[in-house]
């Protein structure tokens, strides 16, 4: 009887202790929000960046990193799932960044962006992927790496210049330098004296121009003067060709014929003076003529 007393109370016990658990296990559950899972991708490393680490917005936490490992599809970039709560404004302008929280250096994630796009759709089938940008420390850190590599590549090309065959060179440089000095130091010296007269040939020089410039503004006034008096000439010369000469011509005409009058009255008064009183005497008639009378006398 005791034996069956002491198995009914095993019983109830667990019977109520597996209620308890179900119902804590129902109010946890119940009591966890609803979450949206995604990938966040990065190209650099997330050292110090743990399971469970926190993943914030403006400082306020929103998320949870499920998992970290490298991309299947690109083993140099490191993927983490994450579960961010539903209303983590989430767009397509959303990307991740490394930060450290305050002395401690636990690392979480950063999400910054979201102002502008659409909503990012995903779902725990398929995450939609976030990408992770280089923090502030990570870009400092590259770039000192590359300034380091640029200093060395100076460095050692500064080191193949200074070379031993190469000093010899800038050593005979820098003494052909030094020589070119003094001989420019030499032509300075013996040029000073010229130099010295150099101003006053420059006041003369002035003063010749300003001469110059005198005498061709004489000229280029004796020039008009003569233009206008060309102007006149050939103005007279075409008057005198069209006016006066045929005037001379024919005045010259009238000259000639009363000339050649003159000397026939000439020769006839000198073979007939007496014309001049009775008259001027008939010519007589020509061969052919009536009255013609040959001469006597002919050729025999």
């Amino acid at each position: 009887m005791e034996d069956r007393a002491h198995a009914l109370v095993a019983i109830a016990f667990l019977v109520a202790l597996s209620a308890g658990a179900g119902f804590v296990a129902w109010w946890m559950q119940a009591g966890r929000p609803e979450v949206n899972y995604y990938y966040v991708v990065s190209s650099f490393s997330v050292g110090g960046l743990s399971v469970q680490a926190p993943v914030k917005y403006k400082g306020i936490q929103v998320g949870t990193v499920r998992h970290i490992g490298l991309d299947p599809h690109d083993p140099h970039k490191v993927r983490m799932l994450v579960t961010l709560v539903q209303n983590a404004p989430v767009k397509t302008s959303t990307y991740a960044q490394m930060a450290s929280q305050g002395v401690t250096g636990i690392s979480y994630i950063e999400l910054k962006g979201g102002d502008k796009g659409q909503p990012l759709t995903t779902s725990k089938a398929h995450p939609a992927v976030i990408p992770m940008h280089a923090s502030t420390l990570q870009q400092v850190e590259q770039s000192g790496t590359q300034i380091l590599s640029e200093s060395k590549q100076i460095t050692d090309q500064v080191s193949d210049l200074l070379d031993r065959q190469n000093r010899k060179h800038i050593h005979a440089i820098l003494s052909q330098l030094d020589s070119a000095t003094r001989k420019l130091n030499h032509i300075e010296d013996a040029l000073e004296p010229t130099l010295k007269q150099l101003p006053p040939m420059i006041d003369s020089a002035h003063k010749t121009l300003r001469r110059s410039r005198s005498l061709l503004d004489s000229l280029n006034h004796d020039a008009k003067v003569f233009g206008r008096v060309g102007r006149d000439s050939g103005k007279a010369v075409r008057e005198l060709r069209t006016q006066t000469l045929p005037r001379v011509n024919r005045l010259t005409d009238h000259l000639d014929r009363s000339v050649h009058r003159v000397d026939s009255l000439t020769r006839e008064l000198s073979q007939q003076p007496s014309s001049v009183i009775v008259g001027r005497a008939p010519a007589p008639p020509g061969p052919g003529e009536p009255g013609f009378k040959p001469p006597s006398g002919g050729r025999r």
